[in-house]
């Protein structure tokens, strides 16, 4: 059976990934919301065959934990899944997998994990960007409202 491992620390939203990719793909999947927790998940499990990830996490880098994880055989590929706008960041996650916009529909980010599974860090050269759908209605990824739902 394929494993995936999301690492997202915002539950509400963490929650959605997981279950979004169980009822499309019909995988295993383990959430996490930490650097720590993902380590500790990789010990206690064999390797995931996709890790979707949050590049910035609330104990360290997501890029850096991708790293880790697809040098030491952890995980075969990684998918980062972020609102982070910073250049440099995103760019040093697309060197490692493909990067799709938390902003972008839940559709988004199960295509690029079905079109992932099984390609050792190979990065797709397809970000999504701006698309609509969040993943709680009126919460920002980020937990806060949006000014329209305010």
């Amino acid at each position: 059976m394929t494993r995936v491992l999301v690492v997202e620390d915002y539950p509400p939203l963490a929650t959605v990934v997981a279950i979004a990719l169980r009822r499309s793909t019909g995988h295993e999947v383990v959430r996490v919301g930490s650097v720590q927790r993902a380590a500790a998940a990789v010990t206690e499990h064999p390797a995931f065959d996709v890790v979707v990830m949050d590049i910035d996490l609330p104990d360290g880098s997501g890029v850096e934990l991708a790293r880790q994880l697809l040098s030491n055989g952890s995980a075969k590929t990684c998918v980062f899944f972020t609102a982070s706008r910073d250049d440099k960041l995103r760019k040093d996650a697309r060197a490692l997998g493909p990067v799709v916009d938390k902003l972008a529909p839940m559709s988004e980010l199960v295509r690029v994990v079905l079109e992932n599974l099984g390609a050792p860090r190979a990065p797709v050269i397809a970000e999504a960007v701006n698309g609509g759908g969040v993943a709680e209605p009126g919460v920002h990824s980020s937990g806060t409202r949006r000014r329209s739902d305010r």
